[in-house]
């Protein structure tokens, strides 16, 4: 079991963090924390990120059975790689984050995730929180006052650190690459309990879900419409902030009122004064968007339609009639309420 970061560094000695840096006991009179009676003289040693990545270098030396195997995983993934026939590496990344909920993270960032606050003390095992303004502590020509009352313990922020450090070699490690270059291969991919894959048409990247069959209710001729399935989706682009995404499609040949066209596949979808910008802006993670959006297509498709507004066709076009039914599980009607 590698060393962790917090056993490696903030439980050897007295140790205060005031992010991004850490600092620990030394002769160097630099900083210091009063506690308990006693000052205790720190340093800057280094910081978070840079003292965890130099952790993770230093484990990454694995036995020769793992060295083999990574080999093994390397050469299917090189293998994978070369039969994907020229298609963007990005959408390697791009299919990550639509199968794991995110993009694969820089390195040397699970401690940072795991820290009770940006500002703290360690001191016997304790964790003691920071807070601007004070008389007890002077980190950085900086001054602090130091909570008495522990915010939690080495032992407490080992285990999440454990448990976060596994989590993300399975999210991230070679396997993981290797089902997303799987799924880029077959060009299509859906975890069946999110409702939400990806797949590739045309040389484009388009995250998607799953509409199943639906009945609309028509109130200007008392009528039910039995709609198909469908595929709606969004393409996905890379940027320098990481994600960005487009407008909604519907993927599979189709026919509804918000769509412009009948029958014909990679339709837009019309969904009236939806702000795509404002979702954006509305959720920290990526993966939160794509939700979003995701139940948005679901919805202008199955629920919005309510017989009014202005809809590219109401339903009693002479087009739509061969969508008309009598015999439906009324439990399908999903446009009134």
């Amino acid at each position: 079991m590698p060393d962790t970061f917090f056993k490696s560094f903030i439980a050897k000695k007295p140790c205060a963090v005031v992010f991004p840096y850490v600092h620990m006991q030394a002769d160097a009179r630099e900083s210091y924390v009063d506690f308990n009676k006693s000052r205790f003289w720190l340093s800057m040693t280094g910081t978070i990120n840079g003292l965890e990545n130099a952790l993770l270098e230093k484990n990454s030396e694995s036995s020769f059975a793992d060295r083999v195997k990574q080999d093994v995983i390397e050469k299917g993934a090189l293998s994978l790689e070369q039969s994907l026939n020229g298609m963007p590496k990005e959408y390697v990344r791009l299919a990550e984050f639509v199968m794991h909920g995110d993009l694969p993270q820089k390195k040397g960032i699970i401690a940072e995730r795991v820290l009770p606050s940006k500002n703290f003390f360690a001191v016997s095992g304790k964790i003691y929180p920071l807070f601007e303004g004070g008389q007890n502590a002077a980190i950085a020509n900086k001054r602090y006052s130091l909570g008495l009352t522990p915010s939690s313990s080495i032992d407490e922020l080992d285990s999440k650190y454990m448990k976060a450090l596994e989590y993300e070699k399975r999210k991230r490690g070679l396997c993981a690459k290797l089902d997303a270059m799987q799924g880029l291969k077959e060009k299509r991919w859906l975890d069946s309990g999110k409702n939400i894959g990806f797949r590739i048409i045309k040389e484009r990247f388009y995250a998607f879900t799953k509409v199943d069959s639906y009945v609309l209710f028509e109130r200007m001729n008392n009528a039910y419409y039995e709609f198909p399935e469908a595929e709606v989706g969004v393409p996905l682009f890379l940027n320098e902030k990481g994600i960005d995404f487009g407008k909604l499609y519907v993927l599979n040949t189709y026919s509804h009122p918000s769509i412009s066209c009948f029958e014909i596949p990679m339709q837009p979808i019309c969904a009236g004064s939806y702000d795509y910008e404002s979702v954006k802006r509305r959720h920290k993670s990526p993966f939160a968007v794509l939700e979003e959006l995701m139940e948005k297509a679901r919805t202008v498709l199955t629920e919005e339609y309510r017989s009014r507004g202005k809809p590219y066709y109401f339903l009693t076009n002479a087009k739509f009639d061969k969508f008309k039914t009598s015999y439906f599980n009324e439990k399908k009607v999903t446009n009134i309420g």
